[in-house]
């Protein structure tokens, strides 16, 4: 991999890819430009957005040179898109932000400094919700911080449905980029929870703390918010009836060093995991199905009744 390679580099990079999000981007830069924490730089990769996202990430690249924008000239799919973000970074820290989501200003601050004073964490993030719920919803506050490797990986598969916001904390840069596994996690192609196996292959680096400090609100239009995320991802036969197929893959290989007995615990684990995927998976293609005959056949027959 070839990074980017700059005189005086920020102490963070935040990498955000975006298609077509012009509705959401601005709440989203200005939440991270007016940060407490000022030594950063803002990585946007446009993938071949059709709306005035290209406009809008000009405008501010114009007023504030922490912005780097960079514009796909076609869409390279989500995960070339994440992959770009961080390649083209260059700080000693790194976060992905969304172009919809919306940090608390301190956000960077407190995580910057838990990582500095705590040397044997490799990530750190802060509590985070949807735009979505109801105000009297809890945030999701949990760590990653047990010390055995096991017990992180198993704490993680209690959580991984509330993960969203591990994906997002800010990380040591050296531990990806000196990443044995990166292309099996960043492969060229999108494929199913990937951003679980990013997480997973931090944890067999250290720990990831929740600090209470701080927020992320999450916006409702990313794919992991998707009812038919099972569906959309599902694209060969194998992952037809092992949906997580490609996850339980890179699991296995991530966990090859440990004991018989904790890849048995990991392994059934990725059993139950797949077996809840693919009756999701058959409920969303059985609705569909049926979906799809009532708009061919009922819906007619229904709008002439109303008619006469």
């Amino acid at each position: 991999m070839e990074y980017l390679d700059k005189k005086n580099s920020p102490l963070i990079s935040i990498g955000m890819p975006v298609h077509n999000g012009a509705e959401t981007i601005r709440l989203a830069l200005d939440s991270l430009l007016n940060q407490t924490f000022y030594d950063f730089d803002i990585i946007i990769s446009d993938n071949a957005s059709t709306d005035e996202t290209e406009e809008i990430c000009k405008t501010y690249a114009s007023k504030d040179s922490r912005i780097i924008y960079i514009r796909q000239s076609k869409n390279m799919g989500a995960i070339n898109n994440f992959k770009n973000v961080f390649v083209a970074s260059s700080g000693e820290y790194f976060t992905w932000a969304g172009a919809d989501d919306i940090h608390s200003f301190n956000y960077l601050e407190v995580n910057y400094n838990f990582l500095e004073k705590n040397l044997d964490y490799v990530a750190s993030g802060s509590p985070n919700r949807f735009s979505n719920w109801k105000n009297d919803r809890k945030f999701v506050d949990f760590s990653l911080d047990n010390k055995d490797i096991i017990s992180r990986y198993l704490n993680f598969f209690q959580n991984c449905y509330q993960s969203h916001g591990l994906f997002y904390c800010l990380f040591r840069s050296k531990i990806l980029k000196d990443s044995e596994l990166f292309d099996a996690i960043f492969p060229g192609h999108d494929w199913l929870a990937f951003d679980w196996a990013f997480i997973l292959y931090l944890l067999s680096k250290g720990k990831i703390k929740r600090v209470l400090n701080g927020e992320i609100i999450f916006g409702v239009y990313g794919i992991s918010n998707d009812s038919n995320i099972f569906r959309v991802y599902n694209n060969s036969i194998i992952e037809y009836f092992i949906p997580f197929y490609k996850l339980s893959k890179f699991v296995m290989q991530l966990t090859e060093e440990l004991s018989l007995a904790n890849r048995v615990k990991i392994l059934f684990i990725q059993v139950k995991l797949n077996i809840f995927a693919h009756i999701s998976t058959l409920y969303q293609r059985v609705r569909y199905f049926f979906y799809k005959m009532y708009c061919r056949f009922l819906k007619p027959i229904i709008n002439l009744n109303r008619l006469q």
